[in-house]
């Protein structure tokens, strides 16, 4: 698992690509390989319309998806913020939440994968329903 975001970085189907093909030239069967790329970042998985997360960031009002749509973070046609890790950070700066990896852990905690959108954690689901049939994901 990668981000797509960074210096010099190809865009995430190249880089799903290239992972694939090295593994591929490596030995791996092609049907094992799940290149999972983050795009544009890691923190797309926690931004989720839900309670919890706004719980988790502090959040208190109304709606924070109504609000980060509102101020043009998180566009009401899109899955995720623009921005996620910035977003993040910016609402966990805003409630004075300092950013550790315990936030991350009360989100995975209570939030089930099965209502994840985000095209590279769907592929990540499904390989490993895949690899693992017996096991709930």
């Amino acid at each position: 698992m990668i981000d797509a975001e960074w210096t010099g970085s190809p865009g995430a189907a190249e880089i799903r690509t290239h992972i694939v093909e090295r593994c591929v030239r490596s030995g791996w069967p092609a049907n094992d390989i799940v290149a999972v790329v983050a795009d544009p970042e890691l923190e797309t998985w926690i931004w989720q319309d839900s309670p919890i997360v706004e719980s988790v960031v502090g959040y208190s009002g109304p709606s924070l998806r109504q609000e980060l749509a509102s101020s043009g973070a998180w566009p009401l046609t899109s899955t995720k913020p623009l921005r996620p890790k910035e977003t993040l950070e910016a609402e966990l700066r805003r409630n004075r939440i300092p950013r550790s990896s315990a936030l991350y852990r009360k989100v995975a905690e209570k939030i089930s994968v099965k209502n994840f959108v985000d095209p590279a954690f769907v592929d990540l689901r499904a390989a490993l329903q895949r690899w693992f049939p017996l096991m709930a994901v």
